[in-house]
């Protein structure tokens, strides 16, 4: 809804209206309901407090608690780092209610990389989300490249393998 809102430029005002005015059946009782107990006049009908009603009475806090659980939990384990990523910022947007700043949250994300992965990123220092990211998923590929190559090093034969040369001299008597 914010994307769409963002896209329209509505005031806090409007979206309160335009949601509202989108609410049906047990929903819209709800709401009206809601408005005539506050005894709110439409000038007070805002977003914020649509927002705060809404999640109170619709996402109780025991839905966000389960989710500040769950990203606490969440590690990068066999995901990539995009996929963990995804995961991470999905579950953010529940926990940021608990109003922690930034630098909570890249810890966080760093603490829950793969150790080869996080050791790296954090040497870096990253100031936000964002960099965190970027410098994860640079690392996470040096890694598979590197596997690349040692996998074709280990595929390739050894010229300088004693074995090697003695087989290659029965073959050739």
């Amino acid at each position: 809804m914010e994307k769409y809102f963002g896209l329209r430029n509505m005031s806090n005002k409007t979206k309160a209206v335009w949601v509202a005015y989108q609410l049906s059946s047990e929903a819209a009782t709800w709401w009206d309901n809601e408005k005539s107990e506050r005894k709110l006049q439409p000038r007070e009908n805002t977003w914020d407090l649509f927002l705060q009603s809404f999640r109170k009475r619709w996402l109780p806090q025991l839905f966000f608690d389960k989710k500040m659980t769950e990203f606490q939990n969440l590690t990068e384990g066999s995901m990539s780092v995009t996929q963990y990523w995804e995961k991470f910022t999905n579950l953010l947007k529940y926990v940021l209610q608990y109003q922690m700043d930034e630098r909570f949250y890249i810890q966080k994300f760093i603490l829950g990389l793969r150790a080869h992965i996080g050791a790296e990123v954090d040497i870096h220092n990253p100031l936000t989300m964002v960099e965190v990211f970027e410098k994860a998923t640079k690392q996470e590929q040096k890694l598979q490249l590197l596997g690349n190559l040692r996998k074709n090093e280990n595929n390739r034969p050894n010229f300088g393998n004693r074995n090697f040369q003695r087989n290659r001299n029965r073959n050739n008597r």
